[in-house]
């Protein structure tokens, strides 16, 4: 993480779990925000794609129940997605929307360049919440590494920006853990991604890049074998004990305020108190490391990704196409 902050935001990451680049958009943004929300219904809730369309689902069956829901999690993802639709937010949304361009080039035009260092990032994505008092959320977590995105890393971060104030009152607030680089597994995240990676290309098809996709590892014999190293990545910090409060910070924003945290570091949100929806728009980053691996052009439902790259040296958005990209333009990632 280091490597891509200045060293005043690299700092307050790490003391804080969280830092603010100095950004505030205007009641215009927040606007055109709350009308990317109204353009998606609850339906369009699309995180239960999480669970179903995965590699798990090329793992040797252990028996007749394992085979045939692998089976149709594999050829019908939709129908285990949808029994997670509405367990949690009232609404949350994972896609590319119209509205991340223009709320990323807000953020340049506001200096957000100044917190980083000269490291490009993917725009894999942006991320819709809503939800009401009766809605439970995710409760505490990190959120492991997916699938469905394929170039993530230990060292991913969010740029968050509530549509409503988020203080005491409200509730709702964003609790993120401190100190996590002094935890015993920070250290070995992006070893242990590496280590998929490499299974991935030891098992699978590479490209005239020299990269493996999501894809051919799908199409591959031994797909299996892929399906397991998948299965050791996402437990390699799963038994880690729950955070106390005073191993959290809490987050307090105005509404239009933008933060930056590491979704791969635990965190929750407190229960909102009000009666209006709490709703939160944001965009995850993604390092270009090099880790052989070629980003995958859709995600989830067949959302689109991977169109745009933050380019820190020349403070603009930059088109991406990830199938014609070469390793130059990825950087090591120690």
């Amino acid at each position: 993480m280091k490597q891509l902050l200045s060293a005043q935001a690299y700092q307050e990451l790490s003391q804080h779990g969280y830092f603010k680049p100095g950004i505030k958009l205007e009641q215009s943004y927040i606007t055109q925000a709350r009308e990317v929300f109204a353009s998606y219904t609850t339906k369009d809730s699309n995180f239960g794609y999480y669970y179903s369309n995965v590699i798990s689902n090329y793992a040797k069956p252990k028996n007749l129940r394992h085979f045939w829901g692998n089976f149709l999690n594999r050829h019908f993802p939709a129908l285990e997605a949808r029994k997670e639709q509405f367990r949690r937010y009232s609404k949350c949304v994972f896609d590319t929307s119209s509205f991340m361009p223009i709320f990323i080039q807000a953020c340049l035009d506001r200096g957000l360049t100044d917190s980083f260092a000269d490291k490009n990032f993917l725009l894999s994505h942006d991320v819709l919440f809503e939800s009401d008092r009766q809605d439970s959320t995710f409760g505490f977590h990190y959120d492991p590494f997916s699938w469905d995105f394929f170039l993530q890393s230990g060292d991913d971060l969010t740029l968050y920006m509530p549509l409503q104030d988020l203080n005491e009152e409200s509730g709702g607030r964003l609790w993120v853990e401190k100190f996590s680089q002094d935890q015993d597994k920070f250290a070995t995240r992006n070893s242990d991604v590496a280590d998929f990676f490499a299974t991935c290309a030891r098992y699978a098809e590479l490209n005239q890049y020299g990269q493996v996709s999501r894809d051919a590892c799908k199409k591959s014999k031994h797909a299996d074998r892929i399906a397991d190293a998948y299965g050791k990545l996402l437990m390699s910090r799963h038994r880690k004990p729950p955070k106390q409060a005073d191993e959290m910070s809490v987050i307090n924003a105005q509404a239009g305020e933008v933060f930056v945290f590491n979704n791969k570091n635990f965190h929750t949100v407190e229960p909102w108190k009000l009666h209006s929806m709490r709703q939160n728009f944001s965009t995850r980053l993604l390092p270009l490391y090099d880790f052989g691996a070629q980003p995958p052009e859709t995600f989830l439902d067949n959302r689109q990704c991977s169109r745009y790259v933050l380019d820190v040296n020349q403070g603009c958005i930059q088109a991406f196409d990830p199938k014609h990209a070469p390793r130059s333009v990825y950087y090591p990632w120690r």
